[in-house]
């Protein structure tokens, strides 16, 4: 931070602290976890101030060395790297002979959701309420036929909406 001073511009160019959308997203998320609601403007502007100021003192604190030769910094890095080769070594690709033992006993792993289909048949109520109720539970009646349903898409009203889903 202080070593910027008196440094031509054009050098600091490689030191800008650009914040991504997913920094400020992941900002606001953290603040909704902790607070069960969005933050204000101001206090928006106060998160992205400190992830800032956070930024800056950790770009300083490595260009000044801070980082090597301290205890706490190499325990926590081994502990990173611990977590990180844990999880690669629990890692391994199942056998064939354990994906099918897996399908044999869970099956409904593998089953796709069931599928609908639903067909929209609109009436328009127009002046009498109750001669289109009466007309729509005529259609309704009909539908399970054979005939009414070949033609479902031409039966009821015209409307804008598709007649099939």
């Amino acid at each position: 931070m202080y070593g910027w001073i008196g440094k031509d511009p054009d050098d600091l160019r490689d030191h800008a602290i650009v914040g991504q959308v997913g920094d400020i997203e992941r900002l606001i998320l953290t603040w909704e976890r902790t607070r069960n609601r969005p933050p204000s403007d101001e206090e928006l502007r106060g998160l992205i101030d400190e992830h800032v100021r956070e930024e800056v003192y950790y770009r300083e604190a490595l260009a000044m060395g801070l980082d090597r030769d301290d205890l706490i910094v190499r325990r926590r890095l081994r502990q990173k790297m611990e977590f990180l080769s844990e999880d690669l070594a629990d890692f391994r690709e199942p056998t064939e002979a354990e994906i099918e033992t897996y399908r044999t006993e869970e099956p409904d792993a593998f089953r796709l959701p069931d599928r609908y289909t639903l067909e929209h048949v609109f009436v328009r109520e127009g002046d009498d309420r109750d001669a289109a109720l009466a007309r729509a539970k005529e259609l309704l009646n009909a539908f399970g036929s054979e005939e009414a349903s070949s033609e479902s898409s031409v039966l009821g009203d015209h409307t804008a909406l598709p007649s099939e889903f």
